[in-house]
C-alpha cells in the first residue's frame, strides 16, 4: 500500500473514532441503559444466529442467505427505530408483541432444544390443549427467556431523553419534517413482518427457524391461524376394497394409550409396572417393541385412524378412515375419547369424519383440569364402559383413546398408589433428577396401564372379542434433552418406542396372532395395525396388500422407525428416524 493511501486510511480511522467518541458523549445514562438492555435482549434471544449463518453458507443455497440477511437487517433496524421512538404508545404497541414473540420462541428453544419453525407452529398449535401441561412440567426452562423478555420490555418502556440518530446523515435524507420521519419509524416494523410472511410462503420448511425471534413467533402463528380458518377439509374417498370373507371376530377393540413406552411394560421388560399382564399372558400375543408412526400425539393418532404411513402422507386427508371400513363390514362404530369432553375434537378429527361414528363417547362430568381421584379414574370408568358394551350381541368396532400418562406424571395417579418411592413432587420440573422422573413414570404406568387392565379383565369375556393395544408414542425420559416426545429435530428413538400386543380368548385368532408375533417380535409398527384391522373385518387380502403396509400376520421386513416434524403440510420438512439395532430398557431404583 502506498504511503499516501496509508495516511488516508489512518486519517479516516481516526476521524471515525472521533465521531464514535463524540456520539458516545452525547448519550446520557438512560440511553446507555436502553442500549445495554436492547443488546442483551436481541443477542440473548438469538443465540443461534451464528449457527444459522454458518449452515446457510455451507449449504450453498445462497438465495436463502440473502433473504436471511435482508430479514435480519429489517428486524434490527425496526427494533432500533422503535426503542428510541418518543411515543410510548408506539414503543409499547410494537414492543409488547415483539417481547411476547421473543419469549415464546426462547421458551421453545429452552424446552425443545431447537429453534422454532413454521412446521413447529402448525404442529404445536394442534396440541395447544397441552400448553398447561408444558408450563407445569418445564417452567424452569422458561425462566431465562422470561428474564430476557423483561430486559426487552424495559428497553421499550423507558422514555428516551433524545433521538440518538438525529445527527446521522442517513436520517437527514428524510424530509425535514420530524413528524414524518417518526411516522415512518412507527410503520417500519410492517416491513419485516411482510418479509417473513413472503419468505414463509416462498420457501417455508425449516428455513423459517432462522428468522429473528423478535417477529417470528407471532407472525408465523398468525399465518397458521389464517390458514386454519380458511382451510377446507376435503371429502374422503369411498371404500373401494371388496369384502372377501366374514369377519374374524364379533367385537374389535383398539386401545390407544397415551405416552406409554414399550420398555415399561412387564411382558417386554420386567419393571414391576404391569403385573396383571403377566397373569393373563395366556390370552396375549405380544409383538414386543413396536414403532409409532410419529412421535407426536395428534399426528400419530390421526395416522392410526386413517391408515397413513411414510409412503402415503400426502393422502392423509382423502384416504378412507377406519370408521368407513368398519361400517361397510357391518360393524357398529364406537369412539371413546377419555381425554377430551364437551364434544371437543382432537387429533385432526373433524365433523365430517365424526359422521362415520355411530357412538361418540366422552366423559363430560369430570373437569380436565381437576387433579383428583375422579380425574385419575377416568380410564377405569372407560374400562367398565367397554365391559358393558361387549355384552351386546351385534358386531362392534370400538376405538379408545385413553387418558394414559401425558406429562406431568405427578397427579396422574393417586398419591396412595406410589408403588415406586423416590419419585417427583408436584410442580417439580422435568430435568431435576432422572431417577425420580423414572420412578414417577413407573408409578403412572402401574396405574394407567396395570389398573386399567385389572379392572377390564376382571369381568370380561374375550371369547368373541379382540383387543389390540398400543400407545400413540413413547417417552424420552431425559435420555436426550428435556422433551418427553414430539421433538421435530433430532428426537431420541424412545419417543417412538411403543408396546403392541393382541389379546383374545378366541383360540383360532390367538394362534394366528401368536404366529405373527413369532415372526415379527420387535419388528412391527403402527403402519401394520390398519391393514391388520381390515383383514379382521374381512376385506380382500390382495387389495389390502396393494394399498397398505403388511399386516401383523405377514412377515415384516421394513426397518422400524417413526416420523418427526409436521408431515401434513407439503411445505414442511420432516425426518424419518430409525431405531438402533439394540434397544436398552430403562429402569430406576425403588
Amino acid at each position: 500500500m502506498a504511503r499516501g493511501e496509508d495516511d488516508t486510511l489512518r486519517a479516516w480511522w481516526a476521524a471515525a473514532l472521533d465521531r464514535a467518541r463524540a456520539y458516545a458523549q452525547r448519550l446520557d445514562r438512560r440511553s446507555w441503559i436502553k442500549m445495554g438492555l436492547l443488546s442483551l435482549f436481541v443477542i440473548g434471544t438469538n443465540v443461534s444466529f451464528a449457527g444459522h449463518l454458518q449452515d446457510l453458507y455451507t449449504s450453498g443455497v445462497y438465495h436463502r442467505l440473502v433473504i436471511f440477511g435482508m430479514i435480519w437487517g429489517a428486524v434490527i433496524l425496526s427494533v432500533i427505530l422503535l426503542v428510541w421512538h418518543p411515543s410510548k404508545r408506539v414503543r409499547l404497541g410494537w414492543g409488547a408483541p415483539i417481547v411476547i414473540s421473543s419469549f415464546i420462541a426462547g421458551s421453545f428453544v429452552a424446552i425443545v432444544g431447537n429453534p422454532m419453525s413454521f412446521a413447529d407452529i402448525l404442529m404445536y398449535w394442534a396440541m395447544r390443549a397441552d400448553a398447561s401441561d408444558a408450563l407445569y412440567s418445564f417452567w424452569a426452562g422458561m425462566v431465562p427467556p422470561l428474564l430476557l423478555a423483561i430486559c426487552g420490555f424495559t428497553a421499550f418502556y423507558l422514555t428516551p431523553t433524545q433521538w440518538p440518530f438525529a445527527h446521522l446523515r442517513t436520517w437527514r435524507l428524510l424530509p425535514q419534517d420530524r413528524g414524518f420521519g417518526l411516522r415512518i419509524a412507527a410503520a417500519f416494523p410492517i416491513l419485516p413482518v411482510l418479509m417473513i410472511i413472503l419468505a414463509t410462503y416462498g420457501i417455508g420448511g425449516r428455513f423459517t427457524a432462522t428468522f429473528p425471534v423478535q417477529y417470528k413467533s407471532l407472525t408465523l402463528l398468525s399465518i397458521a391461524l389464517v390458514e386454519a380458518v380458511l382451510h377446507d377439509v376435503p371429502d374422503r374417498e369411498a371404500v373401494t376394497i371388496g369384502i372377501a370373507q366374514p369377519p374374524a371376530i364379533t367385537h374389535v377393540v383398539v386401545i390407544v394409550d397415551e405416552s406409554i413406552a414399550a420398555d415399561f411394560i412387564d411382558i417386554n421388560h420386567r419393571q414391576g409396572t404391569t403385573p396383571v399382564l403377566l397373569v393373563h399372558q395366556d390370552k396375549i400375543a405380544n409383538f414386543g417393541y413396536a414403532a409409532s408412526t410419529h412421535n407426536c400425539s395428534d399426528q400419530s393418532n390421526a395416522m392410526l385412524r386413517w391408515g397413513i404411513g411414510p409412503d402415503n402422507f400426502a393422502d392423509a386427508f382423502t384416504q378412507p378412515t377406519i370408521w368407513q371400513y368398519a361400517r361397510k363390514a357391518g360393524f357398529h362404530t364406537v369412539y371413546i375419547d377419555v381425554q377430551k369432553r364437551e364434544g371437543m375434537l382432537q387429533n385432526y378429527m373433524t365433523e365430517k369424519e365424526k359422521t362415520s361414528i355411530d357412538e361418540f363417547i366422552q366423559y363430560n362430568d369430570v373437569p380436565q383440569s381437576e387433579k383428583s381421584r375422579a380425574f385419575v379414574e377416568k380410564d377405569l370408568r372407560a374400562a367398565r364402559h367397554i365391559q358393558e358394551m361387549l355384552k351386546r350381541p351385534a358386531p362392534q368396532f370400538i376405538y379408545v383413546v385413553k387418558e394414559g400418562l401425558h406429562f406431568p406424571f405427578e397427579g396422574k395417579y393417586p398419591a396412595d398408589e406410589s408403588y415406586f418411592d423416590n419419585h417427583m413432587s408436584l410442580l417439580e420440573p422435568i430435568g431435576t433428577d432422572r431417577t425420580r422422573l423414572l420412578n414417577s413414570y413407573k408409578n403412572g404406568v402401574r396405574w394407567a396401564v396395570n389398573k386399567f387392565f385389572e379392572v377390564f379383565l376382571s369381568d370380561t369375556d374375550l371369547s368373541n372379542t379382540l383387543v389390540l393395544y398400543t400407545a400413540d408414542h413413547g417417552q424420552n425420559l431425559m435420555d436426550h434433552g428435556l422433551p418427553t416426545h414430539c421433538r421435530a429435530v433430532d428426537p431420541h428413538y424412545t419417543e417412538g418406542l411403543v408396546p403392541l400386543f393382541a389379546m383374545t380368548a378366541n383360540p383360532t385368532l390367538l394362534d394366528r396372532f401368536r404366529s405373527g408375533a413369532q415372526k415379527n417380535t420387535h419388528a412391527a409398527s403402527h403402519s401394520n395395525i390398519y391393514p391388520t384391522l381390515l383383514s379382521l373385518l374381512g376385506y380382500e387380502p390382495q387389495a389390502i396388500a396393494e394399498h397398505y403396509a403388511p399386516t401383523l400376520f405377514d412377515r415384516i421386513t421394513t426397518p422400524q422407525g417413526f416420523a418427526s416434524g409436521f408431515v401434513f403440510d407439503q411445505r414442511s420438512e420432516w425426518t424419518w428416524n430409525t431405531f438402533p439395532k439394540e434397544i436398552v430398557p430403562r429402569e430406576a431404583a425403588h
